[in-house]
């Protein structure tokens, strides 16, 4: 019988963090690499770890979609926004204690990307924190239906212009593509389409963060549609 691979401990975090020193080394050692995945990985340890770090030089850093609106200095200024997002982050890789969590939370921003300095900047902190951070220990649908639905994503793959009268088949193509199934399902042009009709007519505003309005409503396709296989 082949013998059991064995990580050892500087090899683990080498490859599950983006640095450490001895006394990592030395904790890994003591307690063995699966009770040290455990703790990076609990959602109550990575709770606690946000308060390890000081991020109140960052006004940002508490506010929501509706005050960054109001902000009159991000307002006139977006790009401020996203340096602070830029400076928080690297933050977080450079001293939380929570260094597997962070590389999960790379990982899924790059996979569900929305680039940081978008048209719409007052909500792409805001993407980072109710998105990816919220979710990235949890169920990936969830995330992906977060992403579906956050003006920050509605606006990158034009998701909030997708309407019943004039179909954007962007997000739609991407979330069979990319964010779920991938080619290999072998989906068709005709799922997309499919795809692009279940998602139209959502909007949003400041005031709610996002809603389906009248008028959205008025955009939205109704009936049955069908989605590979299935009559939804």
């Amino acid at each position: 019988m082949a013998k059991k691979a064995v990580l050892a401990p500087r090899s683990a975090l080498g490859k599950l963090t983006y640095g450490y020193n001895l006394d990592d080394l030395k904790r890994i050692d003591a307690i063995g690499l699966e009770v040290w995945l455990d703790d990076q990985l609990s959602p109550n340890a990575v709770r606690k770890a946000e308060d390890e770090i000081d991020f109140s030089a960052f006004r940002s850093a508490k506010m929501s979609i509706p005050e960054i609106y109001r902000d009159r200095v991000f307002k006139g200024r977006p790009s401020l926004l996203s340096t602070e997002l830029v400076h928080m982050t690297l933050l977080r890789r450079l001293f939380s204690s929570r260094q597997v969590y962070e590389m999960l939370v790379e990982h899924f921003s790059d996979y569900i990307p929305v680039d940081l300095y978008t048209d719409k900047q007052l909500v792409r902190l805001d993407y980072d924190t109710n998105v990816i951070r919220a979710n990235v220990l949890g169920y990936y649908p969830k995330m992906v239906a977060a992403a579906t639905f956050h003006p920050a994503m509605l606006n990158y793959l034009n998701g909030d212009t997708n309407t019943a009268t004039s179909p954007n088949e962007n997000y739609g193509r991407e979330l069979l593509e990319l964010f779920t199934v991938t080619p290999s399902a072998g989906y068709v042009e005709q799922d997309v389409k499919q795809a692009a009709k279940l998602l139209s007519g959502i909007t949003w505003n400041v005031a709610t963060i996002f809603c389906a309005s009248k008028q959205g409503l008025e955009q939205t396709r109704t009936g049955t549609q069908t989605f590979g296989r299935n009559h939804i």
